[in-house]
């Protein structure tokens, strides 16, 4: 996992606490969107003293700290509608600013669906719970632990002279290319 996102600091140390304060970050998701509030024209992720009144029970789950800052993932349903806060899809988040908060939304996202995920054993079928010392799953009954998984990446340019090959899917916005998923670290051509 990135540390820095320079300029800003990222800082993943697993704490224990519900005890979210006015300034925290909430994060909190539907299907495939994220919360945002709306700020005239722009999006913003919000704080808790945004959505104070959004949510009953806020179960909430400590992710990581930007900036001195806290974010939290809230479980609760909305409770009410407002014109103050959209949900928009996961890959809005692609083009939005500041990156290092859109950022913060996609990883939140990431670790909320591996919570999700990691309800009940994949050995054993019994019921999960959060382990107490580290980002972690354990079975009570076979006590398998179950951590957060890291996919590294690489990326890839196939360059030609003076151009480089992308690709278009048909369910692609206009404007987006993927640069060619393959393995290859160096063409030559």
């Amino acid at each position: 996992m990135i540390h820095e996102i320079f300029p800003h600091q990222l800082d993943n140390h697993f704490v224990i606490t519900n005890n979210i304060v006015e300034n925290d970050y909430i994060l909190q998701y539907n299907e495939l969107g994220v919360l945002l509030k709306v700020d005239g024209g722009d999006f913003e992720l919000p704080r808790k003293k945004d959505v104070s009144t959004l949510f009953s029970t806020a179960e909430s789950t400590y992710l990581f700290m930007l900036n001195d800052v806290r974010c939290f993932l809230v479980w609760d349903k909305r409770k009410t509608a407002n014109d103050q806060f959209v949900y928009k899809d996961i890959s809005f988040l692609r083009n939005f600013k500041p990156k290092e908060i859109a950022w913060v939304g996609v990883v939140g996202f990431q670790l909320k669906n591996w919570y999700s995920q990691n309800k009940f054993c994949g050995t054993c079928g019994s019921e999960t719970y959060e382990k107490s010392d580290e980002r972690a799953i354990v079975c009570p009954n076979c006590n398998t632990i179950v951590f957060p998984k890291i996919s590294p990446a690489i990326i890839v340019a196939i360059l030609c002279k003076d151009k480089i090959l992308l690709a278009h899917n048909s369910n692609f916005q206009d404007n987006w290319y993927l640069v060619s998923q393959c393995h290859i670290f160096t063409i030559n051509v």
